[in-house]
């Protein structure tokens, strides 16, 4: 089932929208709605989009450990973990 919210338009609004020359070393994006957009949420989509969010660290977790018992000396990897872990603390 996909539930459609005025948080899921506000996201593909503000973010799907990726630079041709963004990669991943340029800074992120803010990810952060507005207290006025927040408050307009019912709380079924506040919940959903909570139990995404834990969802998408939980694998971003998972990916970086990974990555790093996979090589711990390989530069590109440590990129990749860093950025990850720039993502998973906001």
């Amino acid at each position: 089932m996909v539930i459609s919210t005025s948080l899921d338009v506000f996201f593909s609004a503000s973010f799907h929208s990726k630079p041709e020359n963004l990669n991943m070393t340029s800074p992120l994006p803010p990810l952060e709605p507005t207290i006025a957009q927040l408050r307009s949420l019912s709380n079924d989509t506040l919940l959903y989009e909570l139990n995404r969010l834990e969802n998408s660290n939980k694998h971003l977790l998972r990916s970086n450990q990974d990555m790093k018992e996979h090589d711990a000396h390989d530069q590109e990897l440590q990129m990749y973990v860093t950025e990850n872990e720039k993502i998973i603390g906001r």
